[in-house]
């Protein structure tokens, strides 16, 4: 039997892996489902979460992460792992990395309010997320960071659960948990075709 990802015992050891029908935030259906806001309420356990993704994205050749001076997250969740994260590169780094976020406007896409397109203007930011199935989400933070003039190092998230490449976001991308977890559109659902009612 194949050692589990520390990642996925984390998600465990906080009873955030459930089972059922779920339809997720990309209107897939799946019949497993990460229920991050369990592991939001453990500041000890997303503390390390968000240092590790600083150190996954400080290892690498291919960002200067000395130079990130912004980290943004989409809400609701987003907000804790930018906080965190840029905590951590603060303190690794000994300088102030600005933890923002952004928030859905009445159409439901991300976007920046309270003023922080001034904050972010010109600044090398770091976008962070929990759990990545299709990319939709970031796509819609980078768009809203890049119109406000930000400049996009890379992307890191907790887990990757549908194989969403580097090439497929358009930025460096880092996961500290990369899974296969199976979804599929509602109209291929097999639970759904099984009568089996949706969870949640």
């Amino acid at each position: 039997m194949d050692k589990k990802h520390w990642v996925e015992e984390k998600f465990e050891e906080c009873g955030a892996i459930l089972d059922g029908h779920f339809v997720l935030a990309s209107e897939r259906h799946s019949k497993t489902y990460l229920e991050k806001a369990l592991v939001y309420v453990n500041p000890e356990i997303v503390s390390e979460l968000c240092y590790q993704m600083a150190i996954n994205v400080g290892l690498s050749s291919k960002v200067s992460v000395s130079n990130i001076e912004c980290v943004v997250g989409p809400s609701l969740g987003g907000i804790i792992l930018s906080q965190f994260t840029a905590y951590h590169l603060s303190s690794m780094f000994s300088k102030n990395v600005l933890s923002l976020f952004t928030e859905k406007d009445a159409a439901g896409k991300q976007v920046l309010k309270r003023g922080y397109q001034k904050l972010i203007a010109g600044k090398r930011v770091l976008i962070v997320d929990d759990i990545l199935t299709t990319g939709e989400s970031i796509k819609q933070v980078a768009q809203a960071v890049e119109q406000a003039g930000g400049i996009i190092v890379a992307v890191a998230v907790i887990c990757n659960r549908e194989d969403v490449t580097s090439a497929k976001l358009g930025y460096p991308l880092f996961c500290l948990w990369r899974t296969n977890i199976e979804s599929w559109p509602a109209k291929e659902c097999p639970l759904c075709q099984r009568g089996i009612p949706i969870t949640m």
